[in-house]
């Protein structure tokens, strides 16, 4: 009897292995080219139905004529006299649109694209401590951009300011714009035209009328800062002298919009404006000190004015209040 020696059989085993898993390497590329192949020929035939059916579709205007008049004379034969049918019509895809369409059919159901959907969803909820650590760093970057971003459009600093200042010139919008933006997301009906009408219909009138007459609670209710501060220094000076202006205003007789611009961050729009007064001054007793009750006084006014959400009265707030006797123009 023969027999084989250790060595020979041990040989004879790694032989056959490896012919074993170059079979199944050779058998696995092939059922994957065979699989590419097929899908290429399903990509070609639906490519060649998609042209014929846009081939078939294409009739000749005499046919669709002839077609569509059958059509409307077996809707008309229905209809009684002095009505009117409604009809549907079918969407008609363009060619392209239906080879799309089949592609991406075709494209959800490869197995590559099965993969990497499955893939991503199992990184979303994945306990694995390496991934949920880059999920938690993708989440702090994207948290700082947010922030960085915030501190960009918000901040005080000067430095940023400046930046942010030579940034929106170079490549933003005008500072005017920009401000309109910022006074529509506090009050989204503002209009520059009914802004100005308000202005000289209503709290211009109103203001002057009180500042004429010394009326500092009522002052105090529609300024602040700088505006506060001086209605209040010239009233009190008023009243140390004892005087007392004795005006009416006649007319808004120039109105303007000066400039839009953001004051300490806040938007404000600076406004200009002349009023034609008649106007004197007397003292306590009512005496004339100035003038005479028939002069005819044009004052000029410089306004800064921001949205306000506080005063039930009126939309807007001043924040700074300057004003100057001028000639009457003839």
């Amino acid at each position: 009897a023969s027999s084989f020696s250790p060595a020979l059989l041990l040989s004879a085993r790694e032989s056959f292995q490896r012919a074993y898993l170059s079979a199944m390497v050779a058998e696995k590329e092939a059922a994957e080219k065979a699989k590419e192949k097929e899908e290429m020929e399903a990509m070609a035939e639906a490519e060649a139905e998609a042209e014929t059916e846009g081939a078939a579709g294409d009739k000749t205007s005499e046919e669709k004529g002839a077609f569509a008049a059958a059509e409307e004379g077996e809707d008309l034969s229905e209809q009684t006299p002095g009505t009117t049918a409604l009809m549907t019509r079918e969407e008609v895809k363009t060619v392209w649109e239906k080879r799309l369409e089949r592609w991406g059919d075709r494209v959800s159901n490869w197995k590559t694209y099965r993969e990497m959907k499955n893939t991503a969803a199992k990184v979303a909820r994945s306990n694995n401590p390496v991934v949920a650590k880059t999920r938690e760093k993708i989440q702090e970057a994207k948290d700082a951009v947010e922030d960085a971003k915030e501190l960009w459009e918000t901040s005080q600093h000067p430095l940023i300011w400046k930046a942010r200042d030579v940034s929106d010139t170079l490549f933003g919008e005008s500072e005017q714009g920009f401000v309109v933006g910022e006074i529509k997301k506090i009050d989204s009906g503002f209009d520059e035209q009914e802004f100005g009408k308000e202005m000289k219909a209503f709290m211009i009138p109103i203001v002057l009328e009180a500042f004429m007459s010394g009326d500092l609670d009522f002052l105090r209710t529609i300024s602040s800062g700088q505006a506060e501060a001086a209605l209040h220094a010239a009233i009190t000076q008023r009243k140390t002298l004892g005087e007392v202006y004795d005006s009416r205003l006649i007319r808004i007789s120039f109105f303007d919009v000066q400039k839009y611009a953001l004051e300490n961050g806040v938007p404000t729009i600076t406004i200009m404006f002349v009023g034609q007064h008649q106007f004197c001054v007397r003292n306590a007793k009512g005496d004339l000190v100035s003038g005479q009750p028939t002069d005819l006084e044009n004052i000029q006014y410089v306004w800064n004015v921001t949205r306000s959400t506080t005063n039930p009265n009126f939309d807007w707030e001043i924040t700074f209040f300057g004003m100057q006797f001028t000639a009457l123009l003839e």
